[in-house]
């Protein structure tokens, strides 16, 4: 919680230092679609997927420049769970929430989670075309969470239990833009890093994205 507030101070802090006075640039917005592919660290099932990582969790993004080189991002994003409605033969809709074997009271699996970020990043202009983009941002994600109801080792479908939870989070993360189309249009890569209290594995979010600029 200690690094919570302190996420949400400085995101407080850097809108103050930038007075919210619009950047004098050509587009100060843009809507962003995303695909993403993501990794779980220390959990059993993790897949690293080389051609279609992009439809893994699909997401959408809108930033604003507030002054010359911060800019607020708020972005949607959420597993891909429309090809199934059976989270046991569908990834990446679950994924596993606690180490192998399972214990009592420690998340079986995860499925159909949602994330929504608010953050602040900084822009750095490599070239008249080519950004790079840090930034670090507070996280909501939502979800089911099931958890067995014994202690056998590999309860069945009539030993778990299932509940809605929801957790708050950091996101550190990291993107590159390429500005084509007289800068109207951007294409990039997107990295992202996801620490939430109450969870115990990290997700670490890969992808890519295209945006329009406005």
């Amino acid at each position: 919680m200690k690094v919570l507030r302190k996420t949400w101070l400085a995101l407080v802090l850097g809108l103050l230092i930038c007075n919210v006075a619009p950047a004098q640039k050509m587009f100060n917005n843009a809507i962003y679609l995303t695909g993403c592919g993501h990794y779980f660290s220390g959990v059993e099932y993790n897949i690293l997927e080389p051609l279609t990582f992009w439809a893994t969790q699909p997401g959408i993004s809108y930033e604003r420049t507030v002054c010359k080189v911060i800019g607020i991002v708020c972005s949607y994003s959420q597993w891909n769970d429309f090809w199934s409605s059976d989270p046991f033969f569908s990834y990446p809709e679950f994924v596993f929430g606690s180490p192998y074997p399972p214990r009592y009271e420690a998340i079986l699996y995860r499925t159909q989670y949602k994330m929504l970020d608010l953050a602040l990043n900084y822009i750095f202009t490599l070239s008249k075309r080519h950004q790079i983009k840090p930034g670090l941002g507070v996280s909501r994600a939502w979800g089911i969470d099931v958890f067995p109801d014994s202690l056998q080792k590999s309860p069945s479908s009539n030993g778990i239990r299932r509940q809605n939870d929801a957790y708050w989070g950091i996101v550190p993360f990291l993107s590159y833009n390429c500005l084509i189309l007289k800068k109207r249009v951007n294409i990039g890569t997107d990295f992202k890093c996801r620490a939430y209290s109450g969870l115990y594995s990290w997700q670490f979010d890969y992808g890519v994205h295209i945006g329009y600029n406005f």
